[in-house]
C-alpha cells in the first residue's frame, strides 16, 4: 500500500508534494511507532486506519520518509500492543505492591455478543482494570462463580502483590451465591454487594410496587418514541418551541398540522384512519395535564434512585459517603 501511495504522489497530473526528506534514527522510529499505538487507542480507531491510502498520503506530506516508520496494522495490534500491555502491567504492579485492595467484577456483552467479565482492583480511591475474561462458555451457578472469584483473588494477590480485603459484585443469581460462599470460605473478607446494582434493582422494584408510575413511564416512553420516529412531527414541536419566550419549556400543540404530517399522502382509507387515530391519541396525551403531573411525580421519585446509581459507579465514592 505504501509503495502504491508513493507512486501516485509522483504522477504528473497530481499537484501533490512530499514533506522534508530526513531519515529517522532507530530510537526515533520506535518512539513514533509507540505514539501511533497511543493515538489509535486514544481515538478509538480501528487498527486498519493506519493502512488507509489517504492517511498515508497525509503523513507523507509532512515527512517524505514517514513510510519508514508507519507501522502496519499487524504491528499495532500485535507486537506494539503486547509491548504496551507489558509496560502498563509493570507500572500498575509497582503502584499496587503491598496495598490493600477491593476486588470487583462485572460483566457485559461485546459486539460479537460474547460474555466478557472485567476484573478491577480499587486501591486508595482509584480503580485499575487488571483482567478481561471471555466467560461465554463458563457456568454461572453459585459454585462455579465462587470458584471463579477465588481464582480472581488468588491471581490478583500473586501477580500484583496486593492484599484483597473485600469482594464486590452484582447481587443476583450465581454472583450473589458465589460471593457469599467466598466470604464463608475466607471469613477475613468483606463481601458487600455492588451499591450501583442495588439501586438498579430498587428502580425495578419501584415500578413493580407502583403500577401507576409504571403506566406513566410506559406512556412517556411511547410518546417520546412516536415524536422521534416522525421527523415532521418532531420539527413541528421544535419550531413551536422556538417561538416561545426563552426559558419556557412548554410546547403548544398544533394538532391539525401534526395529524396532517402524520397521515401525509396516504391514500388507503383504513390506514389513513389508523394514522389519524394514533396521532390524535398522542396529542390527547400531550394535552392531558394529569399525565404531566403524574410524570413529574415519577421523575421526583426516580431522581434520587438514578443519582444513587450514577454516584456509586464513580471511583471516588467511599462507604461513608
Amino acid at each position: 500500500m505504501l509503495t502504491k501511495v508513493q507512486a501516485s504522489m509522483h504522477q504528473s497530473q497530481l499537484k501533490v508534494f512530499q514533506g522534508q526528506r530526513l531519515p529517522f534514527t532507530s530510537d526515533q522510529a520506535g518512539i513514533v511507532q509507540e505514539q501511533f499505538l497511543h493515538a489509535t487507542v486514544s481515538a478509538n480507531l480501528p487498527f486498519r486506519w493506519i493502512e488507509d491510502p489517504e492517511v498515508i498520503t497525509l503523513f507523507l506530506l509532512f515527512w517524505s520518509t514517514a513510510g519508514d516508520v508507519i507501522p502496519s496494522r499487524q504491528q499495532i495490534s500485535g507486537l506494539l500492543l503486547d509491548k504496551a500491555n507489558e509496560a502498563v502491567h509493570k507500572q500498575v504492579k509497582r503502584a499496587l505492591q503491598g496495598k490493600y485492595a477491593v476486588l470487583t467484577s462485572d460483566g457485559w456483552k461485546d459486539d460479537s455478543q460474547n460474555a466478557i467479565s472485567g476484573v478491577n482492583l480499587s486501591v486508595e480511591g482509584k480503580t485499575y482494570l487488571i483482567d478481561l475474561i471471555n466467560s461465554t462458555a463458563h457456568k454461572k451457578d453459585g459454585a462455579a462463580m465462587c470458584e471463579a472469584f477465588e481464582g480472581m483473588i488468588d491471581r490478583a494477590e500473586q501477580d500484583y502483590g496486593v492484599y484483597i480485603v473485600a469482594l464486590c459484585c452484582d447481587n443476583d443469581g450465581g454472583s450473589q451465591r458465589g460471593r457469599k460462599d467466598v466470604v464463608l470460605k475466607r471469613p477475613w473478607l468483606f463481601g458487600p454487594p455492588c451499591c450501583a446494582h442495588q439501586f438498579q434493582l430498587t428502580l425495578g422494584d419501584y415500578f413493580i410496587e407502583n403500577e401507576e408510575a409504571a403506566q406513566t413511564a410506559e406512556e412517556a416512553t411511547c410518546l417520546i418514541g412516536w415524536v422521534l420516529n416522525h421527523g415532521r412531527v418532531c420539527s413541528l414541536f421544535d419550531e413551536t418551541q422556538e417561538e416561545l419566550t426563552p426559558g419556557k419549556v412548554l410546547a403548544f400543540l398544533v394538532r391539525d398540522k401534526i395529524v396532517a404530517s402524520q397521515v401525509g399522502a396516504e391514500k388507503n382509507a383504513q390506514k389513513k384512519k389508523k394514522l389519524e387515530k394514533e396521532a390524535n391519541a398522542q396529542c390527547d396525551r400531550v394535552d392531558n395535564g394529569g399525565f404531566w403531573r403524574h410524570l413529574k411525580s415519577v421523575v421526583n421519585d426516580l431522581e434520587p434512585i438514578c443519582l444513587g446509581v450514577n454516584m456509586n459507579q464513580m471511583d471516588i465514592m467511599h462507604p461513608d459517603q
